[in-house]
Protein backbone atom coordinates (compact mmCIF):
# COMPACT_ATOMS: atom_id res chain seq x y z
CA UNK A 1 0.00 0.00 0.00
CA UNK A 2 1.43 3.62 -0.51
CA UNK A 3 2.22 6.15 1.99
CA UNK A 4 0.25 9.31 1.75
CA UNK A 5 2.78 11.32 1.35
CA UNK A 6 4.07 8.90 -1.98
CA UNK A 7 0.34 9.83 -3.22
CA UNK A 8 0.46 13.35 -2.73
CA UNK A 9 4.34 13.82 -4.28
CA UNK A 10 2.19 11.65 -7.23
CA UNK A 11 -0.53 14.29 -7.26
CA UNK A 12 2.07 17.25 -7.16
CA UNK A 13 3.86 15.47 -10.15
CA UNK A 14 0.69 15.20 -11.78
CA UNK A 15 -0.01 18.06 -11.20
CA UNK A 16 3.12 20.24 -12.23
CA UNK A 17 3.21 18.30 -15.57
CA UNK A 18 -0.41 19.54 -15.96
CA UNK A 19 0.64 22.92 -15.45
CA UNK A 20 3.64 23.38 -17.34
CA UNK A 21 2.29 21.85 -20.23
CA UNK A 22 -0.80 23.85 -19.95
CA UNK A 23 1.15 27.39 -19.55
CA UNK A 24 3.24 26.00 -22.57
CA UNK A 25 0.25 25.79 -24.84
CA UNK A 26 -1.52 29.34 -23.17
CA UNK A 27 2.16 30.76 -24.25
CA UNK A 28 1.67 29.13 -27.58
CA UNK A 29 -1.98 30.62 -27.87
CA UNK A 30 -0.79 33.95 -26.52
CA UNK A 31 2.16 34.12 -29.29
CA UNK A 32 0.25 32.96 -32.28
CA UNK A 33 -2.30 35.82 -31.08
CA UNK A 34 -0.01 38.43 -30.95
CA UNK A 35 1.76 37.50 -34.14
CA UNK A 36 -1.93 37.44 -36.07
CA UNK A 37 -2.62 41.16 -34.74
CA UNK A 38 0.96 42.53 -35.32
CA UNK A 39 0.63 41.04 -38.90
CA UNK A 40 -3.16 42.58 -39.56
CA UNK A 41 -1.68 46.11 -37.62
CA UNK A 42 1.01 45.53 -40.52
CA UNK A 43 -1.30 44.85 -43.02
CA UNK A 44 -3.49 48.09 -42.80
CA UNK A 45 -0.86 50.14 -42.11
CA UNK A 46 0.65 49.21 -45.22
CA UNK A 47 -2.59 49.63 -46.83
CA UNK A 48 -3.07 53.31 -45.78
CA UNK A 49 0.25 53.91 -46.75
CA UNK A 50 -0.35 52.50 -50.15
CA UNK A 51 -3.58 54.84 -50.43
CA UNK A 52 -1.48 57.64 -49.52
CA UNK A 53 1.18 57.11 -52.10
CA UNK A 54 -1.65 56.66 -54.52
CA UNK A 55 -3.32 59.78 -53.82
CA UNK A 56 -0.08 62.35 -53.81
CA UNK A 57 0.84 60.53 -57.35
CA UNK A 58 -3.23 61.81 -58.40
CA UNK A 59 -2.50 64.62 -56.46
CA UNK A 60 0.84 65.56 -58.56
CA UNK A 61 -0.82 65.07 -61.86
CA UNK A 62 -3.31 67.46 -61.36
CA UNK A 63 -1.12 69.78 -60.31
CA UNK A 64 0.81 69.42 -62.83
CA UNK A 65 -1.81 69.57 -65.27
CA UNK A 66 -3.77 72.64 -63.85
CA UNK A 67 0.13 74.07 -63.81
CA UNK A 68 0.17 72.97 -67.76
CA UNK A 69 -3.18 74.88 -68.52
CA UNK A 70 -2.41 77.97 -66.34
CA UNK A 71 0.91 77.77 -68.61
CA UNK A 72 -0.60 77.82 -71.36
CA UNK A 73 -3.26 80.45 -70.80
CA UNK A 74 -0.49 82.54 -70.03
CA UNK A 75 1.23 81.86 -73.39
CA UNK A 76 -1.82 82.79 -75.65
CA UNK A 77 -2.67 85.70 -73.80
CA UNK A 78 1.17 87.15 -74.41
CA UNK A 79 0.97 85.97 -78.14
CA UNK A 80 -2.62 87.79 -78.54
CA UNK A 81 -1.48 90.56 -76.51
CA UNK A 82 1.94 90.66 -78.53
CA UNK A 83 0.03 90.41 -82.34
CA UNK A 84 -2.48 93.12 -81.21
CA UNK A 85 -0.04 95.47 -80.01
CA UNK A 86 1.92 94.76 -83.16
CA UNK A 87 5.34 93.72 -81.11
CA UNK A 88 7.49 90.67 -82.20
CA UNK A 89 10.94 90.10 -81.78
CA UNK A 90 13.37 88.68 -79.41
CA UNK A 91 11.60 90.49 -76.09
CA UNK A 92 8.27 88.42 -77.23
CA UNK A 93 10.32 85.49 -77.64
CA UNK A 94 12.48 85.46 -74.74
CA UNK A 95 9.08 86.61 -72.43
CA UNK A 96 7.23 83.16 -74.22
CA UNK A 97 10.30 81.14 -73.35
CA UNK A 98 10.32 82.33 -69.69
CA UNK A 99 6.04 81.14 -69.51
CA UNK A 100 7.52 77.74 -71.05
CA UNK A 101 10.80 77.63 -68.54
CA UNK A 102 8.88 78.36 -65.30
CA UNK A 103 5.79 75.81 -66.18
CA UNK A 104 8.97 73.30 -66.60
CA UNK A 105 10.34 73.82 -63.12
CA UNK A 106 6.95 73.52 -61.47
CA UNK A 107 6.95 70.48 -63.34
CA UNK A 108 10.06 69.08 -62.31
CA UNK A 109 9.71 70.27 -58.86
CA UNK A 110 6.18 68.79 -58.37
CA UNK A 111 7.49 65.74 -59.35
CA UNK A 112 10.83 65.64 -56.79
CA UNK A 113 8.59 66.35 -54.10
CA UNK A 114 6.07 63.52 -55.34
CA UNK A 115 9.52 61.20 -55.40
CA UNK A 116 10.59 62.45 -51.77
CA UNK A 117 7.25 61.72 -50.67
CA UNK A 118 7.09 58.49 -51.91
CA UNK A 119 10.45 57.42 -50.53
CA UNK A 120 9.34 58.95 -47.26
CA UNK A 121 6.15 56.52 -47.10
CA UNK A 122 8.10 53.45 -48.34
CA UNK A 123 10.43 54.37 -44.99
CA UNK A 124 7.28 54.50 -42.99
CA UNK A 125 6.10 50.92 -44.58
CA UNK A 126 9.79 49.42 -43.46
CA UNK A 127 9.25 51.04 -40.42
CA UNK A 128 5.84 49.40 -39.45
CA UNK A 129 7.24 45.89 -40.74
CA UNK A 130 10.11 46.37 -37.90
CA UNK A 131 7.50 47.61 -35.29
CA UNK A 132 5.88 44.25 -36.63
CA UNK A 133 8.94 42.22 -36.03
CA UNK A 134 9.62 43.45 -33.18
CA UNK A 135 5.83 43.12 -31.34
CA UNK A 136 6.01 39.00 -32.11
CA UNK A 137 9.68 38.97 -31.10
CA UNK A 138 8.12 40.09 -27.50
CA UNK A 139 6.04 37.52 -27.36
CA UNK A 140 7.56 34.03 -27.94
CA UNK A 141 6.25 30.58 -28.73
CA UNK A 142 7.26 28.45 -25.67
CA UNK A 143 10.66 26.60 -25.72
CA UNK A 144 9.82 22.52 -25.41
CA UNK A 145 13.48 22.42 -24.75
CA UNK A 146 12.57 24.59 -21.31
CA UNK A 147 9.50 22.54 -20.57
CA UNK A 148 10.81 19.15 -20.93
CA UNK A 149 13.35 20.82 -18.46
CA UNK A 150 10.82 21.76 -16.17
CA UNK A 151 9.29 18.61 -16.35
CA UNK A 152 12.18 16.62 -15.79
CA UNK A 153 12.50 18.89 -12.72
CA UNK A 154 9.92 17.87 -11.56
CA UNK A 155 10.22 14.07 -12.17
CA UNK A 156 13.66 14.17 -9.87
CA UNK A 157 11.49 16.20 -7.04
CA UNK A 158 9.31 13.20 -7.15
CA UNK A 159 11.94 10.72 -7.54
CA UNK A 160 13.53 12.47 -4.57
CA UNK A 161 10.63 12.09 -2.70
CA UNK A 162 10.36 8.16 -3.45
CA UNK A 163 13.79 7.52 -2.40
CA UNK A 164 13.83 9.89 0.82
CA UNK A 165 10.37 8.23 2.21
CA UNK A 166 11.91 4.62 1.93
CA UNK A 167 13.23 3.22 5.17
CA UNK A 168 17.06 2.39 4.87
CA UNK A 169 18.19 -1.19 4.85
CA UNK A 170 19.46 -2.86 8.20
CA UNK A 171 22.62 -3.82 7.45
CA UNK A 172 23.92 -7.04 9.51
CA UNK A 173 27.77 -6.54 10.82
CA UNK A 174 29.71 -9.26 9.30
CA UNK A 175 31.60 -11.77 11.29
CA UNK A 176 35.67 -12.00 10.73
CA UNK A 177 36.67 -14.95 9.88
CA UNK A 178 40.62 -15.79 10.78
Amino acid sequence: MCEPATIIAGASLAIGVGSQVANAKEQDKASKQNKEAALAAMAESWRDLSLREHQEQDAKALTIAQADRQAREADALARVSAGEAGVSGASVDALLSDISADASRFKTTAEQNLDMTITQLQQEKRGVAAGAGNRIAASPPSNPFATALQIGALGLDFATTLTSRKPAKATTPKTATI
